[in-house]
């Protein structure tokens, strides 16, 4: 018995040929396994790591055992205490003034060395990703387990995927309506293994995916929640890099979509320690728009007390419909949150006016408008996220917020519908000379993410920034 390459055990009364009839167990003993030999001094379950493990020379690939119990499998590493995200809505304190946010307009210096940062938060633009030209491990036909940690609070995204430059063999770890999903295609066939749970709560997670020739694992916090098999014979899995995690090129999306349904989009949350085979992948080929995850910081962008706006689009036409999908988080009573003007009266406006929220257009014909007004003057400004949708149909005006609707219909003139706007569209502010239809009386302070104009996302960290703006983070 050799330990460690430096201690060695010999024993020559051990008789040559051994006669067994029992399978061969590693790590313990199952219950009620009868043991006569005082060879084996005990029968307690070891707590513990093994690896390597080779009979005669020959490596043994536990993946295909055919009973485990109370086995992880692919990696080791201690558990470590992880802090829950408080999912938990803000609330005014009670003696706060109606004229007074719960939030202050200058957030904390939150690059201190006291900042919790763990992993990488993906989902500040709608490329956000990591690309990896090669991995630690092939995959082609050795088992490969990948594993990552990770958190969201929303339903779909893509934490990882490789595919052959035709989407057809494919391997991919994925969220779908809150639960993971493991798919894979060695080229004869789709398996795809489901968790019976949902894991978008805002808490890390461990997810670890096993693949070893046309068998898949999916197991979730050290537990296997499911398991499946490709179809057909092949057994190879011929991807190609680049390697993804967190996103796909726009170039990549529609084919990724095949095989990973409405999970394609990128991931909105953090990632950490992913791995192959327990080997860290390394520093990425290609980064787009990752940021470290901290408590203190969230994807959007911000707008600061030193005043700002970010400005999209040299030219923006409104016409006679429109739709505005929005979501803020204020830190004042006022301001603009989206602007675009023409060179005659036409103009559209969405603003806080002193708590309220004012949709405002001018077909040529006189500005119309529409005001949702809270039962507190602060509410919005309490510290939470809230989501607005504006809709203009002709001089038809709709506005919801927090689900909560109101409409003006049937004003302005029936012969003018359209606004012929043909300015920039302004986020969060408006430049000096950029005045048509603000009520407002302050700057917007606060942040502003998921935009999106007749339901197309709009990326607002390509924009340019003007003055106090951060794009891609939101202080907490």
């Amino acid at each position: 018995m050799n330990i460690d390459d430096a201690e060695m055990v010999e024993d020559d009364s051990v008789p040559d040929d051994l006669i067994t009839d029992s399978p061969m167990y590693f790590g313990g003993l199952p219950s009620g396994f009868s043991v006569t030999s005082k060879a084996v001094l005990t029968t307690e379950n070891i707590g513990g790591c093994m690896g390597d493990i080779t009979i005669n020379k020959k490596f043994q690939n536990l993946a295909i055992v055919p009973e485990k119990f109370g086995v992880t499998l692919g990696e080791c590493s201690e558990e470590e205490e992880e802090e829950e995200e408080d999912t938990g809505k803000a609330t005014l304190p009670p003696d706060l003034p109606p004229d007074q946010c719960g939030l202050a307009p200058r957030p904390s210096d939150h690059s201190g060395e006291n900042t919790s940062i763990k992993g990488m938060r993906f989902g500040a633009t709608l490329y956000s990703r990591y690309e990896y030209d090669m991995l630690p491990v092939k995959i082609k036909i050795r088992t490969v387990v990948f594993s990552m940690s990770f958190k969201t609070s929303t339903p779909s995204g893509m934490l990882f995927y490789t595919s052959d430059p035709e989407h057809i063999d494919f391997l991919g770890l994925y969220m779908l309506d809150g639960k993971l999903n493991y798919g894979f295609n060695c080229g004869s066939g789709t398996a795809v293994m489901t968790s019976p749970l949902n894991y978008n709560d805002g808490k890390w997670h461990h997810v670890k995916v096993t693949r070893y020739r046309q068998n898949g694992i999916l197991n979730v916090d050290g537990v296997d929640v499911a398991s499946g098999k490709s179809p057909g014979i092949t057994q190879s899995l011929n991807t190609k890099a680049p390697y993804y995690v967190g996103g796909v090129r726009e170039e990549v999306e529609k084919k990724a979509m095949k095989n990973l349904k409405d999970g394609f989009h990128s991931f909105h949350g953090c990632i950490d320690n992913v791995t192959a085979n327990g080997l860290d992948l390394g520093p990425p080929s290609v980064e787009v728009d990752v940021a470290p995850c901290s408590k203190d910081l969230e994807p959007g962008s911000f707008i600061g007390s030193g005043g700002g706006y970010v400005e999209t689009y040299d030219t923006y036409n409104v016409g006679k419909d429109m739709e505005v999908h929005v979501q803020i988080r204020p830190r004042s009573l006022n301001g603009i949150l989206i602007a675009v003007q023409g060179t005659s009266n036409d103009f559209l406006a969405l603003q806080m006016v002193e708590g309220s929220i004012v949709f405002t257009v001018d077909n040529g014909a006189g500005p119309i408008s529409v005001t949702f007004e809270p039962s507190v003057q602060n509410v919005l400004c309490a510290g939470n996220w809230h989501d607005i949708h504006a809709s203009k149909k002709g001089n038809d005006l709709k506005l919801t917020v927090d689900g909560v609707t109101v409409e003006q219909i049937g004003n302005g003139n029936p012969k003018s519908t359209s606004a012929n706007t043909n300015g920039p569209l302004y986020i969060g502010g408006f430049p000096a000379n950029a005045v048509k239809g603000v009520e407002p009386t302050g700057q917007f302070v606060g942040c502003i993410r998921h935009l999106r104009l007749n339901k197309k996302v709009q990326n607002i960290a390509a924009g340019y920034a003007r003055r106090d703006i951060s794009l891609k983070a939101c202080p907490v």
